[in-house]
């Protein structure tokens, strides 16, 4: 014979619902944000757009958590309760209990946590094969290449002295590192004019002068933890490209010919066709799918540094959008999302004789109320149904007495929880017990 009892709550519509606002803040946000950006126009400036994308990653990145920080908020809890638990029963009247997790909240956190885990491994592995690359590379100490690096360190007035190297694992160049940080150029970096030298170490060291390495990382970090989130996505793609703008309008500002510069991007982009880099984390200089885009805002793009009222501005949008984070676009009941109590303690049920006799199976459902502490109070214990009240009920109501549940919290603080059910189910076997 064989006892189950089964604990569902609406669980798993809370935790789809609360998904379900963040992407659609995040996607309400982003269409606000954009349209902010296209009416200011030319007004901000290609590093100011850059430092705009990465405020506004940051505040979709924070959008689980940033209404928490806001006393506005109510009550935002998780719910990962739908549990099942099976109790058998034999010759002897005993039952032994045990729990298993269900839901389908279970399945989407765990699917959750697993792809952050493969996105932050993915990073951990990435930063040792840049240590592994920055190690094989080769750095030459021609006192021609040297003077021109040294001679833009001070006209940047770089604080790092950057390291150049050559190496095989890419054809356009790419940089990275902050405190040690390094520009890495193919090969044919010896058969490149001064000019095409001058062009990429120009660009190069404006990354490292923006610190948009550093960004970067931030930027795949925030990503690896919303990596369900298309929004996410999307902006970290709009930081890159604007970090690639912001650095060509510095080249271009240093007074490298506007038509020069786009002709040495697309004699990169030929020279690259075909391969792929397999250098991790770093700034590339040139992405094929970017570079139209680039070439245009290099030959037509005469946007002038950001004054600070438009800077200001900005600060102020990106703040509203954070303040108004504590927004909930999606809800369920008034009363939020809950974590419910999970039971973490079971009793066996003791029949004290086969309580069916000319049945094959018997219910009973059983309505109770449990205190902060996870107890269930066994005066608030009542029958909802039972087939046989006087065999089955009693035997479960002295189980469920001794059952002890994690309970409900709300902000850090456990609370009562009025109203769980649980149903007792009792089937003979084909032994006939």
């Amino acid at each position: 014979m064989i006892s189950s009892i089964s604990y569902l709550t609406n669980d798993d519509i809370g935790l789809i619902v609360f998904v379900l606002d963040i992407l659609a803040k995040s996607l309400l946000f982003l269409l606000i944000f954009k349209d902010i950006i296209r009416r200011v126009g030319k007004k901000l400036s290609h590093a100011s757009l850059h430092m705009a994308w990465v405020g506004f990653l940051i505040i979709i990145g924070l959008l689980p958590v940033l209404p928490l920080l806001v006393q506005s908020f109510t009550e935002l809890d998780w719910r990962f309760s739908a549990i099942t638990f099976l109790l058998s029963y034999d010759e002897i009247t005993d039952a032994a209990a045990a729990t298993s997790m269900t839901s389908v909240s279970a399945v989407l956190i765990s699917f959750y946590v697993m792809g952050v885990a493969i996105f932050l491994t993915r990073l951990l592995f990435s930063f040792i094969k840049l240590a592994q690359i920055r190690h094989s590379a080769v750095y030459p100490s021609h006192a021609s290449d040297q003077r021109l690096l040294q001679g833009i360190r001070e006209q940047y007035d770089l604080k790092a002295s950057p390291s150049l190297g050559i190496t095989t694992h890419t054809k356009s160049p790419v940089s990275f590192g902050w405190l040690g940080p390094v520009v890495l150029v193919p090969e044919s970096w010896y058969e490149w004019s001064d000019t095409t030298k001058l062009c990429v170490l120009l660009h190069e060291l404006t990354h490292i002068k923006r610190i948009d390495w550093l960004t970067h990382i931030l930027a795949m970090f925030v990503t690896s933890l919303n990596w369900f989130n298309p929004v996410i996505w999307y902006s970290r793609t709009q930081i890159n490209r604007c970090a690639e703008n912001a650095c060509d309008a510095m080249v271009v500002r240093t007074g490298i010919e506007k038509v020069d510069y786009a002709d040495q991007l697309l004699q990169f982009a030929r020279n690259r066709k075909g391969f792929k880099s397999s250098i991790p984390l770093a700034n590339h200089m040139i992405s094929v799918s970017e570079l139209t885009d680039r070439v245009d805002a290099i030959l037509e793009d005469d946007r002038l540094s950001s004054s600070k009222a438009v800077n200001f501005l900005l600060t102020l949008l990106l703040l509203t959008l954070m303040s108004l984070a504590s927004i909930r676009v999606l809800s369920v009941e008034s009363e939020g999302y809950y974590l419910d109590p999970v039971l973490v303690h079971s009793e066996r049920v003791l029949y004290r004789s086969p309580p069916l006799m000319h049945r094959s199976q018997g219910r009973t459902r059983l309505r109770f109320n449990i205190d902060e502490y996870g107890n269930v109070e066994a005066q608030s214990i009542r029958i909802i149904s039972s087939t046989d009240p006087d065999a089955l009920a009693p035997p479960a109501i002295e189980a469920l007495k001794k059952f002890k549940y994690q309970p409900r919290i709300v902000r850090g603080v456990p609370k009562p929880t009025r109203g769980l059910e649980s149903e007792f189910t009792i089937r003979l076997n084909q032994a006939g017990f």
